[in-house]
């Protein structure tokens, strides 16, 4: 009689760690998809941000003034492209560097 309760006891305790079990695994998965969803959004923000500063890269004034018409091939685009890069540089290697102070 005292097996026969300790294996029905046995049983219960069984069952409900099972079921604390299922519970905890639908609580991870829950919280795992609910991440993925976080992580997927702010990539999806950065990459639109990101895709906003390229799309903005070409409408320096200076660009817009020497480059008003669109290229229309590919090719023409890459070397607009080129040369606005090139240009960039220029500028950038023509103006002073500040000087140091000594110490």
């Amino acid at each position: 009689m005292i097996l026969k309760m300790n294996n029905t006891l046995f049983k219960i305790l069984l069952a409900s760690w099972l079921v604390k079990v299922d519970e905890a695994f639908e609580m991870r998965i829950i919280f795992g998809v609910l991440s993925l969803l976080l992580v997927v959004f702010v990539i999806s923000l950065l990459a639109r941000k990101q895709l906003g500063a390229l799309s903005g890269m070409g409408s320096t004034p200076a660009a817009s003034a020497a480059g008003s018409v669109p290229a229309s091939t590919p090719q023409q685009q890459s070397q607009q492209l080129q040369n606005q890069v090139r240009k960039s540089v220029e500028d950038a290697m023509q103006q002073a560097r500040p000087q140091e102070e000594e110490k």
